[in-house]
């Protein structure tokens, strides 16, 4: 066959008609394989996705609803890795080769972390859930983060997630096998208010008692292992593009404070102990928990009646003092950690409420609510930050680096520690290098060229810094940048240094910063 073909008319060379035979055989092969393989895959994938769907038919209710928030997962983490690197992206590009001291960089890192800092606040709206959550603690570390992204997350303040009908039924279902119209004779399917975790919604049980019925969104604890790690890993990569953004640890201390807050149970318990610990207090009130309605996901408590501790208008209207409720309110929270050392870790402005005391015509009570958020202060730290308080007022220094050192601090930080927990300007500047102009005053002409051959300097006043103008400014703020940044990197290692438990305790000093009414200058807190 092959030489009839060969002396034919086209004259065709016997070694070239091989090669073209042999290819066209395999071209056609080929063909056949990709159109047989197209087939398997088309009847595979049929077979699959019926399948699914067969397998996802037969599922009840819970099961579908895990399968939706795995696949929901995924989607969140890719979006949330996008970001991650587009965020680091933008330090690496814009910092690229400037010199740390120079004012280029002190403006492109400025705008860097308010972009960043946008970008996140976007990115949790849009994943919602435990995004808002870890936005909204991240917001209140203002002791710790640039302000550029403390002042910009604070937007996720008023962000909250909204349950409806059919969740709540499902959620139910889930957790006593009934329908809210089975187990309250009247229930508000419209909440009262909504946070990043749940809702609080009105009803009225079988005996006729006024409850609140704090609801968690039905899907959070499911969500919560792989959310927290990709936030830790965002984190991270920041950190990898910018050196002074170490704050993965944080989330550390955020995802064990989450963990308490997704079990009701806990939160109960805590509201119990709480009650026990503060019983002594007659002005502090915490309301009833009706167990026998309480799971891990539903947590039924007394109705309260009253205001806002910041609705300072209408407290005034019930005839109330706010210096006297200030005042209250500091007792209050002064006996969790210097006495009983169970602090309520989330004393915010929605936790405390204000009405006038029962037999009374104008004395106030504190209603505190929300007992999710707990710190326990163990009896070593709890004495030895009584100490140290102590003598933080006295201004004994050598028994301040005492018991800094106590807590775990390095000696040589425990004026950074010390300022820290007190909130105020200590008897002597942090660092070593500065000194108070009502001190320098003081001084005599050859202390004062001793110090300045030391490198030490003298503080402007409040006045005197006033009146600068912006080249003056400028150059002091030059002068000042080397302390600066080293007082930076140095808060950065006391924070990492102290007691974990710690941390919702400075939480707490700056949330009543905050809080109180103006009645007098500093919150005292002290023992």
């Amino acid at each position: 066959m092959l030489s009839a073909f060969s002396h034919s008319n086209l004259h065709i060379p016997k070694h070239i008609f091989l090669k073209r035979f042999i290819s066209n055989n395999v071209q056609q092969e080929t063909v056949k394989n990709q159109s047989r393989f197209s087939r398997y895959v088309l009847g595979g994938s049929i077979i699959g996705t019926g399948a699914f769907a067969s397998y996802h038919y037969l599922l009840d209710s819970q099961q579908k609803r895990k399968i939706r928030i795995n696949l929901q997962s995924v989607r969140r983490a890719a979006r949330s890795f996008y970001l991650g690197i587009k965020i680091a992206a933008d330090y690496k590009w814009n910092l690229w080769g400037l010199d740390d001291n120079s004012d280029e960089y002190n403006n492109n890192i400025k705008e860097c972390h308010l972009r960043s800092a946008n970008k996140l606040v976007d990115i949790c709206i849009k994943n919602g859930g435990l995004y808002v959550k870890l936005g909204q603690g991240l917001s209140t570390m203002n002791h710790i983060l640039p302000k550029e992204f403390y002042v910009t997350l604070r937007k996720l303040q008023s962000q909250a997630l909204r349950s409806e009908g059919n969740d709540i039924d499902e959620l139910f279902k889930e957790e006593f096998n009934k329908l809210p119209s089975e187990i309250f004779k009247e229930f508000d399917y419209k909440p009262l208010a909504a946070a990043s975790l749940a809702q609080v919604h009105k009803a009225v049980d079988y005996e006729g008692n006024e409850v609140a019925v704090k609801l968690q969104y039905i899907d959070l604890q499911d969500r919560f292992v792989g959310d927290v790690f990709t936030c830790r890993c965002i984190l991270e990569m920041i950190g990898f593009a910018f050196k002074n953004f170490n704050f993965s640890w944080v989330l550390d201390e955020l995802k064990d404070t989450l963990e308490k807050e997704l079990d009701f149970i806990n939160e109960a318990n805590n509201s119990k102990r709480c009650y026990n610990e503060l019983k002594n207090l007659n002005f502090v009130y915490v309301p009833k928990v009706f167990d026998n309605l309480t799971t891990k996901k539903i947590l039924c408590m007394e109705f309260i009646n009253g205001v806002k501790i910041s609705e300072t208008t209408e407290i005034k209207k019930m005839g109330l003092d706010l210096k006297e409720i200030d005042e209250k309110l500091v007792k209050m929270f002064a006996e969790q950690i210097f006495n009983t050392g169970f602090v309520h870790a989330d004393p915010h402005h929605g936790n405390i409420y204000i009405r006038t005391k029962e037999g009374t015509k104008n004395k106030a009570e504190i209603v505190l609510l929300d007992h999710g958020l707990y710190d326990t202060i163990t009896e070593d730290d709890r004495k030895n930050l009584c100490k140290l308080w102590k003598y933080i007022i006295l201004k004994d220094e050598n028994k301040m680096k005492y018991y800094s050192s106590k807590l775990k601090v390095q000696e040589k930080y425990f004026m950074i520690f010390s300022a820290f927990l007190s909130m105020r300007p200590l008897h002597r500047p942090i660092h070593d290098k500065f000194i108070f102009n009502s001190d320098w005053v003081k001084m005599t002409e050859k202390e004062k060229e001793d110090a300045i051959q030391q490198g030490k300097f003298r503080l402007p006043s409040t006045k005197e810094f006033k009146k600068m103008n912006k080249e003056e400014i400028k150059e002091w703020r030059a002068k000042f940048k080397p302390y600066i940044d080293e007082l930076k990197d140095d808060i950065t290692k006391v924070f990492q240094q102290f007691p974990r438990g710690l941390l919702l305790v400075f939480r707490l000093f700056w949330l009543l910063r905050h809080i109180n009414h103006g009645a007098s200058n500093e919150p005292n807190v002290g023992p």
